[in-house]
């Protein structure tokens, strides 16, 4: 740097009349700091009280001052950090809502897929006994569709004969 000899102006402390004037406005009393104002201008115009008179801010309370803004900063970041930590926890919940759903619906589905599964077990089992029975019912009907045609041609013999 060009001076290394003077300090840096973070390093300079304040004077009393800017220190009065930033604390006023940061709390948002501009009525208070134009009197203020108007009053300590006039002082120094006559001649009561100097520029310098009214010296310099402790660093202590521009620290605190830096400190202050700080804490806000973080109390801000920190609500932030709620807000966002609270509609992940909801949307979490929302998924562990969605998932316990799903699995549910799943163990449901595989339920049903298991119980039509013995249904269709027991149903084939059931009319796998039906079949010998339809094959002895067919031979019989085959038996006595032959023995009806015989009989309708022995007659139908019999009744040429006569």
């Amino acid at each position: 740097s060009v001076l290394t000899s003077e300090k840096s102006v973070s390093e300079i402390p304040e004077t009393m009349d800017d220190f009065f004037c930033n604390f006023l406005v940061s709390l948002g009393m501009s009525r208070t700091l134009d009197c203020f104002q108007t009053e300590w201008y006039e002082l120094i115009e006559r001649g009561i009280i100097t520029a310098k008179d009214g010296g310099l801010v402790p660093t202590v309370y521009t620290c605190n001052q830096h400190l202050e803004a700080e804490n806000m900063r973080l109390r801000k970041d920190l609500e932030n950090y709620k807000l966002a930590a609270s509609k992940a926890k909801e949307a979490f919940l929302k998924m562990q809502k969605e998932r316990d759903f799903h699995r549910m619906h799943h163990h449901r589905v595989v339920q049903e897929k298991n119980r039509l599964i013995c249904d269709i077990k027991r149903l084939k089992a059931h009319y796998e006994s039906y079949e010998p029975t339809l094959r002895q019912l067919s031979e019989k009907y085959q038996t006595t569709l032959r023995q009806k045609m015989l009989t309708s041609l022995e007659r139908d013999r019999a009744v040429g004969q006569v």
